[in-house]
């Protein structure tokens, strides 16, 4: 189903990082030929951190079955569905910057044209409050122990 929904979105440039393990079983069930056929899928080799990040940045939209990528796409406001019936960032979720589609062919394809017919998506995703924090976790730690710095060395031996 889902081999079918990203062949039939043949208006779209689609970029696959592709997992070795995803690779070998499309290659596996004959798959894999569905997508050198068409032109509009263009499957690579798998990214490094920076250039996922890059990509996922200067994307419309993400598709993915990865808990990572969700994570990311939200944290870079980048509308995101997911190929899942569940999701541990349910977070996103909520609040709307991820949609969970399963592996239905009709709704994944749904999805894809509504998302980006909606010229608001992006804008609206700016306006998300952050779930995940600010983001100065680590400088409110390091305040924290320097304010108690005495009480804690009392207490060591």
């Amino acid at each position: 189903a889902i081999v079918d929904a990203l062949t039939a979105m043949d208006n779209l440039r689609i970029i696959f990082p592709i997992h070795p393990r995803t690779k070998k079983n499309l290659e596996k069930n004959d798959f894999i030929k569905r997508f050198t056929k068409r032109g509009h899928i263009k499957m690579v080799e798998p990214l490094n951190y920076r250039d996922m990040l890059k990509l996922i940045n200067e994307s419309k939209l993400v598709l993915t079955d990865s808990g990572g990528i969700q994570k990311e796409a939200f944290l870079l406001r980048v509308p995101c569905i997911t190929l899942r019936n569940n999701t541990e960032w349910v977070e996103t979720v909520h609040l709307g910057a991820n949609i969970l589609v399963g592996t239905n062919r009709e709704q994944i394809v749904e999805e894809i044209k509504k998302t980006l017919i909606d010229k608001k998506v992006k804008s609206r995703l700016w306006k998300l409050r952050n779930p995940f924090g600010d983001g100065k976790s680590s400088e409110r730690i390091i305040d924290i122990l320097k304010k108690n710095e005495n009480s804690i060395n009392e207490r060591l031996p």
